[in-house]
């Protein structure tokens, strides 16, 4: 592992990019679920990020695409302030552009200022409607503000958009179970709990949507499978440790 780890590393170093990729995939491929072969990887391939940015910056230092690529790069390293402050000079640009306006939006999302993060993400929607992620985080962001008939439009919009989007469904079915829609909740929440049996929250959520519904025998075990996986959970955490 240790020499195609220094293999990719020569070929990134030598411009040889797209071998380089070849070379952590062959590592990946021969070494399957190996948790160091994974972190080897990423560690690679934040290597190739990291010199890419530098050459787009010497390329052209103060377009569009160098701030947005340059704030992907520090969002995906966990550096939101930085993200942000690249978006913002991306957005500043060119504020009329698709994808920018949920960039900044969904940095400010992730650290938690959803009265920043809010108009954002609706002007982003304004500009593309069919934005599935900025319509789910605008609907989880009026729930949290019990404004549940704006939350169910957005959310809504983001399910028709991404159905595959288990975490869309689970807070759609919370909305329609704020608002009394149990049928309606009953359905979305079930989607979530056959493709994600191990999502705990789920559960919880209907375990309230089958008291309301006045079925205690399901609610029942709903908490019953709630707890179970909250204890497994913390099993794990345990041996961890």
């Amino acid at each position: 592992m240790r020499q195609q780890v220094e293999r990719a590393r020569a070929l990134i170093n030598s411009g040889n990019n797209l071998d380089a990729l070849r070379q952590v995939r062959e590592m990946l491929d021969s070494h399957p679920g190996d948790p160091e072969a994974q972190f080897e990887a990423g560690a690679v391939l934040q290597d190739l990020a990291g010199i890419t940015f530098e050459r787009v910056e010497r390329l052209a230092p103060d377009s569009v695409e160098t701030h947005e690529l340059l704030g992907k790069y520090y969002e995906a390293r966990g550096q939101l302030p930085k993200a942000l402050s690249e978006y913002r000079l991306a957005l500043q640009k060119n504020p009329s552009a698709p994808g920018l306006h949920f960039l900044v939006g969904n940095t400010l999302w992730k650290n938690h200022d959803f009265d920043a993060a809010l108009p954002e993400l609706e002007q982003e929607v304004r500009i593309n409607p069919g934005h599935s992620l900025a319509n789910q985080r605008i609907g989880n962001i009026y729930i949290a503000r019990d404004e549940l008939a704006s939350a169910i439009r957005y959310l809504e919009e983001a399910v028709h958009g991404d159905p595959a989007s288990l975490e869309t469904h689970r807070d759609l079915g919370k909305a329609y179970r704020k608002t009394g829609r149990l049928t309606d909740a009953l359905a979305q929440l079930r989607i979530v709990a056959e493709n994600k049996p191990q999502d705990e929250t789920v559960h919880a959520q209907l375990a309230a949507v089958y008291r309301a519904m006045g079925d205690s025998d399901k609610a029942l075990q709903e908490l019953r499978l709630h707890r179970e996986i909250l204890e497994r959970q913390a099993e794990a955490a345990r041996r961890k440790d």
